[in-house]
Order: structure tokens, then C-alpha cells, then sequence
């Protein structure tokens, strides 16, 4: 049986390891945690209750968004000489940086939910039956569409890498399939449940976008309609900036690393960063996860 990703002491929420599918830890975290459900003391009392993990809060900030950018952060590495060239421009592109300062400054200011902090596949175990987060170390109130982010990138970053593991392994075509279905089903999963306990007055009884002020007909389907679309655009710009770290910054994946024949993965990475690079720039094109699959597609 699953039980719940959340508790409450004091009327802070505390994140728990979880025994739960992607999606359901996504929409039960991050909703019971946001000010959807918890009235403005409760919120606030659970944002300085959080606050205190700044150490590892700044380790994020600088590794994520600050040193990939930067020529003189001697621990950054990156799939030399193939990608020097892509490396010096994404260092010198402006709408880029622009669009990475933005989320940088939401990462920091943005309160409004729980995160796990660290969401990347290697935090979730998988076997029959049971899916496990572990590792909160990193968990702070911030942005919600850091935490999906944060999971997508590393379906996409493997995605990615299996057009460098040969035929002779098999079925890596349809596996990448496999991978890339499973980026919208979690995102789409997370939504529908997010929204069905937002549509339910027995849990949505928290400060934001009160009943009262949603009453008249389709008030509240709009408000969530709005709520998703600019939720999608964190979600993608948090994303890319996850997918460049784990190419060109100091932590990287073992789904590029572990491929052997460097030009090999050079052109997984290159593709990767592409996408990476519109997502940050551009999320506001894309209007649904469906969209962003026929980008990878199209890399």
C-alpha cells in the first residue's frame, strides 16, 4: 500500500521518503505543501522552517545556474575538444544568460511549495509495484516547476543518450520511445491529480485563490488553466538549465558519460544542449508536454 509523501508538525510540512509513483509524489508533495492548501500562517511558518537549509540552497544556485556560464570554474568539464565550441557560445550568449539569471532569481525567491530539491532519476527507485524517493538533503520551499524540471531533464538527457548505445544492444530506437512517453505521462499525470485536489473544497481550504473569489462558472477551470500554462514554462526553463549543468558543469550523467566512443556522445550532448538552449529561451512557446516531445524529436 502507498502512503503518503508528507506530514505535519507544528503545521510545517516535512518531506518524507516516499513510496509512490513520479507523478503522485509530485502532485501530493508539492500541493499539500503549497498555499493552495495550507493557510498564510501555516505557509509561512513552513517557508522559515525550510529556510534554514541555505548551504545546500547555495550550492544549487551556484552549480545550477551561475558557474556552467562561467570560464574560470576550473571543476566544470565537458566532452573535449567536441564541445569547446558550443561551451564558448552558450558562455557568450546573452538571451541565454538573460533567460538563467530570470530562473535563478525565481529559484531564490519563488516560495511555493516544498521540493525535494534534488529530483533527478537517481533519487527514485523503481521495482515492481513500489517507486521510492530518497535523498531530501536539498529539500526547500521554492518554485514548482524546479522540482518537475528537475525529474524531466533527466528523462531527456537519457533520451538523448540512446542513440549512442548501438544497435547490437537492441531496441534502443523503441526504448528511446519508451523514455520520451514516459516524460509526458508523468507530467501529465501530475497535473491531473495536482488539479483534482485543487478541484476538491475538501483540500483545496488554503489562502490562494480562495473559492469565494472563483465562484462564478468557469472562474476556476481558467484560474488553472493559467496556473498550468505558467507552471509548464518554469517547468521547461528549470529543465534546460538542469540538462546544460549536467553536460557542461561540474555533475554529469552516466546515461552520456558511460558512452564510450567520445564523438559518439559529443552528438548526443549537442543535441541535448540544443534543446536545452530553446527551453530556457523559448518555454513560452510550449503550450503543452506534447509539443516539447516533438522537440526532442526534432534534435
Amino acid at each position: 500500500m502507498y502512503h503518503e509523501t508528507f506530514c505535519f508538525s507544528s503545521d510545517v510540512p516535512l518531506l518524507f521518503l516516499s513510496t509512490l509513483p513520479n507523478s503522485d509524489f509530485l502532485a501530493l508533495n508539492l500541493f499539500y505543501t503549497s498555499s493552495l492548501h495550507l493557510t498564510g500562517p501555516a505557509k509561512r511558518a513552513a517557508v522559515s522552517f525550510w529556510s534554514g537549509n541555505h548551504g545546500l540552497c547555495a550550492l544549487t544556485e551556484a552549480v545550477v545556474f551561475t558557474e556552467p556560464y562561467c570560464n574560470d570554474v576550473v571543476h566544470n568539464r565537458w566532452t573535449s575538444p567536441a564541445l569547446d565550441d558550443i561551451v564558448r557560445e552558450l558562455r557568450n550568449d546573452l538571451p541565454l544568460k538573460l533567460a538563467v539569471g530570470n530562473l535563478k532569481a525565481k529559484f531564490m525567491d519563488a516560495t511555493e511549495a516544498l521540493c525535494h530539491g534534488d529530483l533527478h532519476t537517481g533519487s527514485v527507485m523503481v521495482m515492481e509495484g513500489s517507486t521510492v524517493v530518497i535523498d531530501p538533503e536539498f529539500a526547500f520551499y521554492g518554485p514548482m516547476g524546479f522540482e518537475c524540471g528537475a525529474l524531466l531533464a533527466n528523462f531527456w538527457l537519457n533520451y538523448f543518450s540512446q542513440e549512442g548505445r548501438g544497435e547490437k544492444e537492441g531496441g534502443r530506437a523503441g526504448y528511446a520511445e519508451w523514455v520520451l512517453a514516459q516524460s509526458m505521462a508523468i507530467w501529465n499525470g501530475f497535473m491531473q491529480k495536482f488539479l483534482a485536489l485543487w478541484t476538491d473544497e475538501a483540500t483545496h481550504k488554503g489562502e490562494l485563490f480562495k473559492r469565494g473569489a472563483y465562484a462564478n462558472p468557469g472562474e476556476l477551470e481558467a484560474t488553472q488553466e493559467a496556473f498550468v500554462r505558467n507552471l509548464l514554462v518554469d517547468t521547461l526553463g528549470f529543465a534546460g538549465c538542469k540538462m546544460i549543468r549536467r553536460i557542461i558543469g561540474i555533475a554529469h550523467v552516466e546515461d552520456l558519460e558511460s558512452i564510450e566512443d567520445m564523438d559518439v556522445r559529443a552528438t548526443c550532448e549537442k543535441k541535448a544542449l540544443k534543446m536545452a538552449r530553446e527551453m530556457v529561451v523559448n518555454a513560452a512557446k510550449y503550450r503543452k508536454i506534447e509539443a516539447v516531445a516533438i522537440l526532442a524529436k526534432q534534435q
